[in-house]
């Protein structure tokens, strides 16, 4: 700041070399912090994936240890029919959608299971190799797989993730691998 003529203070502007330090600091905290907030948003999106996989594995396990009846007999080791894809078409942003819905691809295994997630932006489906009750172990052979897919950029090519579960010794469904993923983020 400096005096006029008048005794006034008049601030001066900044010098080039002001401008061009600013400019540069902030073009580089920029460089960093852009490409981490956008790994961190697309994975906040595939987490949605993962956690209903596994929560839908946690409901088929607790189905197949529960007693059903069938036809006045209670049985058990049962696994519910096919359902999904679930909702038929995934949406890049979240949706709400009611999986127990009459117009639901499989709503009645969805209530069995008692799967209702809420907000989706993948489509889900529970493919068993076998249904009813009374099912044994195959050694390390999945006796079910489910499925989440999803097209997280609208151009038509879908992210999908799955998981699969098969009877172990004790006649537990347990999971036969980890996660298996194919182009998460497309």
């Amino acid at each position: 700041m400096r005096a006029d003529g008048h005794g006034q203070l008049r601030t001066r502007g900044a010098t080039m070399l002001e401008v061009a330090l600013t400019v540069s600091v902030a073009g580089t905290l920029l460089a960093i912090l852009v490409p981490s907030f956008l790994e961190r948003l697309r994975l906040s999106k595939t987490a949605e994936a993962a956690a209903n996989l596994a929560e839908l594995h946690g409901r088929t396990a607790a189905y197949f240890d529960a007693s059903h009846d069938e036809s006045g007999v209670s049985r058990a080791w049962c696994l519910p029919e096919a359902a999904g894809p679930t909702p038929r078409h995934p949406s890049a942003r979240p949706i709400l959608y009611d999986f127990q819905s009459d117009t639901a691809p499989g709503h009645e295994t969805w209530r069995a299971l008692g799967f209702t997630p809420g907000r989706v932006r993948y489509r889900y489906s529970v493919v068993p190799e076998a249904t009813g009750c009374g099912l044994r172990r195959a050694p390390h052979a999945p006796v079910v797989t489910f499925r989440a897919e999803g097209d997280l950029d609208e151009d038509g090519v879908l992210s999908s993730f799955e998981r699969q579960a098969a009877i172990d010794q004790d006649g537990r469904l347990e999971p036969v691998s980890g996660l298996w993923v194919h182009r998460a983020v497309e």
